[in-house]
């Protein structure tokens, strides 16, 4: 929680005093959940500290009861993950803006791996094709080239995947 003395206990109402704004509302809201008797189970929200500075963490718990049924006790831990909520963010970014590229480019798109399982592809090949989302994920690339190519593309495609290019007409 950004406290330096060990002393000071970690409790509810410490880190409830450092939930940053944004998220206060929901994480009380998961609290009284919990005191009611709801299952603890781990989740995500950030800190802010006095110093400006916002760190993600997880939750995760446990609540025992008592044998009237009511939680007895409450107990976790908090994990900061703020490098994996920064790298998750970073990936989103990076692939909302692929899909931006790949959306606007004017011909059809296909995007496999190895294995020839399809990745992703843009709207204009199911436009050019009449194949749909769900048929394009099952097909492989060498369905859409005539099979008097499929030898020379199917080079060209293991070319790639062994030196990072190839060229076929």
């Amino acid at each position: 929680y950004g406290i330096d003395d060990i002393s000071i206990k970690p409790t509810t109402d410490l880190l409830l005093s450092r939930t940053h704004p944004d998220d206060l509302e929901w994480v009380q809201q998961r609290y009284s959940n919990i005191v009611e008797g709801a299952d603890f189970t781990e989740f995500d929200h950030r800190l802010l500290f006095e110093d400006g500075q916002t760190r993600w963490v997880r939750l995760t718990g446990k609540t025992t009861f008592g044998v009237d049924g009511k939680p007895k006790e409450i107990y976790g831990a908090v994990q900061d993950i703020t490098e994996q909520k920064q790298n998750q963010i970073r990936l989103e970014r990076a692939k909302a803006l692929s899909d931006k590229i790949i959306a606007s480019l004017p011909n059809a798109f296909f995007m496999f791996d190895k294995d020839g399982n399809a990745i992703r592809w843009n709207d204009e090949l199911q436009k050019r094709t009449d194949y749909n989302g769900q048929e394009i994920s099952y097909m492989n690339p060498l369905d859409f080239v005539k099979k008097e190519h499929h030898y020379r593309v199917k080079k060209s495609i293991t070319k790639i995947f062994a030196t990072g290019h190839a060229t076929t007409e």
